[in-house]
């Protein structure tokens, strides 16, 4: 999908990931701070690092911009009125609205 820039089918990916992030995928990723580095593997005798699920999350092309844009979570901003205030429309906002967790784990612009 992120090779074919399917674009209608990345949006439904984002939408679905977006869905399950509690119920299935936060298993695979669990937060222990506020930076996309906290994201660990949920298993607490092993040493913490990032999953293969989230270092792929992080910096392939996935999400859709409100543009219509392929981008990595790291060059997308969460749309808000303080963020917006602020940057206006000058940076990629992400087209789809993921869980804060979901977010701050994958690498998305959240605060300025």
């Amino acid at each position: 999908l992120i090779e074919a820039a399917d674009l209608p089918r990345l949006s439904a990916l984002a939408e679905a990931m977006a869905d399950e992030w509690r119920t299935a995928l936060r298993a695979r990723v669990v937060l222990g701070s506020e930076t996309a580095e906290g994201a660990l593997l949920p298993n607490s005798t092993m040493p913490a690092r990032p999953t293969q699920l989230l270092r792929l999350l992080q910096t392939q092309r996935w999400l859709i911009s409100t543009d219509g844009v392929l981008h990595a979570p790291n060059e997308l901003w969460v749309s808000t009125k303080q963020v917006r205030s602020l940057l206006g429309g000058g940076v990629a906002y992400a087209a789809t609205a993921l869980p804060d967790e979901m977010g701050r784990a994958i690498g998305l612009n959240i605060h300025v």
